[in-house]
Formats: structure tokens, C-alpha cells, sequence
């Protein structure tokens, strides 16, 4: 039942492709275990295999559900979804929560805010404005990719449909379901490091949980821009809940 759930999110190809992307969240682990034994600063190491694996979680949410998931070996692809999804993922999640830090600590122009606002007002709105950024993350970055693959349109566009994926029953499941397997795949994993055996097969696990968290996200995409597509379907792998 586990091997048909796999091969259900990677299709059938999806033994080599949890051995390679496996791999690349092992590099990505690897400066990680090594900051926590040695120098912290080992762990900047992992940055770039992280990003990586979220520009294939980009290339993920772009693919209709319907479709064979991207091969991770696409290192052009993989490589321009990478740039493309780091600058979305920052502008969302890191950018906003900066300025409000800036804006509240700083009495910029005038700035009716008392100058150094509490600690715990900053830390407060900075940290819902990161959060609401992270759930926005998924649907924006499936919206940008699926503009640049078929006709551009403005940016009212983009927002307005962002907007209504974002509000749509499908997609807050969509991110419930995210959280939980997350944290399963994440116990699964601190329990898989008790043995060596197990060891190994952390990387494929923390993969296979990448692509099914996009693959989800992906179908409550589809949901809202083609939703008489995914209805037709009667073997969609990711269905309803």
C-alpha cells in the first residue's frame, strides 16, 4: 500500500526519482548535522540544495494534477524554477516581515508609529506577516509558473487569482494537510535516525513528503482554474477531501 501511494504522487518513475532527490536533500542535511557537531556556520551550506528542492516543488505546483511530475534530473528547468521561486518565496515570506521590523523600530518620515515600538508588537506583526506570506507561498508560486508556461497576464490578474485559490475550501485543506504530514514526516524521520538503516532513508522520506505536500497544493490549484478538467478525471491521484 505504501509503494502504490508513492508511485501515485511520482508516478511510476518514482524509484529513481526518490534516489535523486533523496540525494539532494542529503546534501542539503549534511552541513546541517555538521554545523550541530562542529561550527554553526557549516549549516549556510545547506542553502543552496534547499533551494533547489524548492524550485522542483515550484516546477511541482505547476504541473496539473494529471500530469507525470517533473523529473528532478531537468537540471536547466530545475535551475531557472529555483532562481524564479527563491526571489517569490523571499519577496513573500522574508521582505514583508523585514519592513515592518524597519518600520516599527525606525521613526522613518514621519512615521506616526512610536520610534522602537515594543519587541513584542514587532516580533508580533512580523511574524504573522511571515506566516500569511508562507501560506500565500504555494498558490503564488503555481500562479507565476502556469503564467510564464502559457500566456503572461497583468498583475491584477495574478493577484485576483492568487486571491481566490487562496480562499477556496480545497486549498485551506489543502494546507492542513500539509502541516500534518509535515510533522509525521518529520517524526518518521527523528525515528529513522535511531539506526543507521534508517538513516539512509531519511532523505527519500523528507522528498517523497515534498512532492506530495506540492501535489496536493497542485490539485487545489487545478480546483480553481480548471475545475471541469479535474472532474473529468476519474484516476486523479490527489482527490478531494
Amino acid at each position: 500500500m505504501l509503494e502504490a501511494a508513492i508511485a501515485d504522487a511520482l508516478d511510476d518513475d518514482w524509484k529513481r526519482q526518490t534516489v535523486v532527490g533523496g540525494g539532494v536533500v542529503a546534501v542539503a542535511l549534511l552541513p546541517v548535522a555538521g554545523g550541530f557537531l562542529t561550527e554553526p556556520w557549516l549549516a549556510l551550506g545547506a542553502i543552496v540544495p534547499a533551494l533547489v528542492l524548492l524550485g522542483y516543488a515550484t516546477r511541482v505546483l505547476a504541473t496539473p494534477v494529471g500530469d507525470a511530475v517533473p523529473v528532478v534530473s531537468e537540471w536547466a528547468e530545475l535551475s531557472r524554477a529555483t532562481v524564479r521561486g527563491t526571489l517569490v518565496v523571499a519577496g513573500l515570506v522574508a521582505v514583508p516581515p523585514a519592513v515592518i521590523a524597519f518600520v516599527l523600530g525606525l521613526d522613518v518620515f514621519g512615521n506616526p508609529v512610536p520610534a522602537f515600538a515594543p519587541v513584542w508588537l514587532t516580533a508580533t506583526l512580523a511574524g504573522v506577516a511571515s506566516v500569511l506570506g508562507a501560506y500565500l507561498a504555494p498558490a503564488t508560486l503555481a500562479v507565476d509558473r502556469r503564467r510564464i508556461r502559457s500566456s503572461p497576464t497583468d498583475a491584477g490578474g495574478t493577484v485576483s487569482t492568487v486571491s481566490s485559490i487562496a480562499t477556496s475550501r480545497d486549498y485551506v485543506v489543502a494546507t492542513l494537510q500539509a502541516v500534518l504530514l509535515w510533522f509525521t514526516a518529520l517524526a518518521s524521520g527523528v525515528m529513522l535516525l535511531v539506526t543507521v538503516f534508517g538513516l539512509l532513508l531519511v532523505p527519500g522520506v523528507l522528498f517523497v513528503a515534498l512532492v506530495v505536500v506540492s501535489r496536493r497544493y497542485a490539485y487545489a490549484v487545478d480546483r480553481v482554474l480548471d475545475p471541469a478538467s479535474v472532474e473529468s478525471r476519474e484516476d486523479i491521484s490527489m482527490p478531494g477531501f
